[in-house]
């Protein structure tokens, strides 16, 4: 067997390909990633190109949030995600960004697209928001979430 891995290969790290937000509200992205990883320096990474991109903010390694302007990291070594926030969404926003795994060789990534949309969510012109829910029988709670 041979295994060949090229740089800007997603493996071992997953996010949404594309998420979106609206002018003036937060945005949070969940990268997930597998076990072995867990104490690896995560970041979240601008730019459409892998060769080319700017890292906006990076873990430590450890789970303390880590700050660098509008935008937050968090890394939840239990359940194997990060989550990159970005604050006050500006429409310079709108780009091409990485959720990256730091390691020896060739650093680990997966591409998200960051589409932001002008408005209030609830009424965005042009674009329909379904509102899904979800209720746990036996706990009591009822978990929605709205999406296009």
């Amino acid at each position: 067997w041979l295994l060949i891995l090229f740089s800007g290969v997603t493996c071992s790290v997953s996010g949404p390909s594309e998420q979106t937000g609206f002018l003036d509200r937060s945005l949070s992205v969940n990268c997930t990633y597998d076990r072995s990883y867990r104490n690896s320096v995560k970041y979240w990474c601008r730019g459409a190109k892998w060769s080319s991109c700017r890292t906006v903010v990076k873990t430590r390694g450890t789970e303390a949030e880590v700050k660098a302007q509008r935008t937050s990291i968090k890394d939840d070594h239990t359940h194997f995600q990060f989550t990159v926030r970005m604050e006050n969404l500006t429409e310079q926003d709108a780009d091409g960004y990485w959720c990256i795994i730091e390691r020896s060789g060739v650093d680990l990534g997966t591409p998200v697209t960051i589409t932001v949309l002008p408005g209030d969510p609830a009424h965005v012109a042009g674009h329909t928001l379904d509102l899904f829910c979800f209720f746990q029988p036996g706990m009591g709670i009822m978990i929605c979430w709205w999406g296009t």
